[in-house]
């Protein structure tokens, strides 16, 4: 037998081709895995929501106990939603039309609490969590961050605590409240209450979807915003009265990373007075 050799040459080299065709498959691949991985999350969260809708009138808590049972499942759903968001793209702001159609034909059909609350968390979950990545893998520099914790901020403060502010309409509004917010139901009574509004929602995901872009630790990120949902639990059954969640999520994500304090030098100065003005003017329109 004759026999020779191998050389290099004789090995088969991947073509730049071969390497991109792999490459793009493999980013197919994990952007249907992402798909599938957010889609479940809603899926799961629906289930425990008719689970517990099922046992509600069966299963009797003291009323304190019940709205943090509930309170609990609802930011667990926001925040397993957010981080299982796929890297949505500006294009992908066309498919908020399924959601909002959605809610808008519960709004007209009034099919009952349940089959309402159904409908309404995955309008919510899918269109403010596609909406938010969109936005916060939009920022250019994790220090912007703290910019739209500022703002963000002042205007949730003026929507909750102002006689005009939009928060402030909804809640008084029972038909837009069960559109507009996150649901669940209270254990121990067969109702169904809402919860988080969706700019809630849209936040979160702005904040995980910006700590995914920029590096940021997942984990922190997850722990800041987690801690902000406790926090402002707390707050409400201290209060009993309601709170706007994105101060302390704000906080939270711009204290848990030290990136989200540092905008660019160039534009900083200009943040910070944009930043100014707006929390100036909130301020003003809360004092008339």
């Amino acid at each position: 037998m004759s026999g020779r050799c191998q050389t290099k040459s004789d090995v088969a080299e991947p073509q730049p081709s071969d390497r991109s065709v792999s490459s793009r498959g493999a980013s197919e691949a994990a952007a249907a895995a992402s798909w599938q991985g957010w889609l479940a999350v809603v899926a799961g969260a629906e289930f425990l929501l008719a689970a517990a809708a099922s046992v509600s009138e069966v299963l009797t808590l003291p009323p304190l106990l019940a709205y943090c049972v509930g309170f609990a499942a609802v930011c667990g759903s926001v925040l397993a939603v957010a981080a299982h968001s796929p890297p949505f793209g500006r294009r992908a702001l066309g498919l908020l039309a399924v959601p909002l159609g959605a809610v808008w034909l519960v709004g007209q059909a009034r099919p009952g609490p349940l089959p309402e609350a159904v409908v309404v968390t995955a309008s919510i979950l899918l269109g403010a969590s596609l909406l938010g990545t969109v936005i916060g893998r939009a920022i250019e520099h994790p220090g912007y961050l703290v910019f739209v914790a500022v703002v963000s901020s002042a205007a949730d403060i003026f929507s909750v605590y102002h006689p005009a502010g939009p928060s402030q309409a909804i809640a008084g509004s029972e038909a837009a409240l069960s559109l507009l917010a996150l649901p669940w139901p209270m254990l121990g009574t067969g109702q169904i209450e809402a919860y988080l509004g969706a700019g809630d929602v849209v936040f979160t995901a702005i904040y995980g979807a910006a700590a995914r872009v920029h590096g940021l630790s997942l984990g922190r990120t997850w722990l800041a915003l987690g801690l902000a949902y406790g926090m402002t639990l707390l707050a409400v059954i201290a209060l009993a009265a309601p709170v706007p969640a994105l101060p302390l999520l704000g906080l939270c994500v711009v204290a848990a990373h030290p990136m989200a304090r540092r905008p660019p030098p160039e534009e900083g100065r200009r943040g910070v007075l944009a930043a100014a003005l707006i929390v100036a003017a909130v301020a003003a329109l809360m004092l008339v």
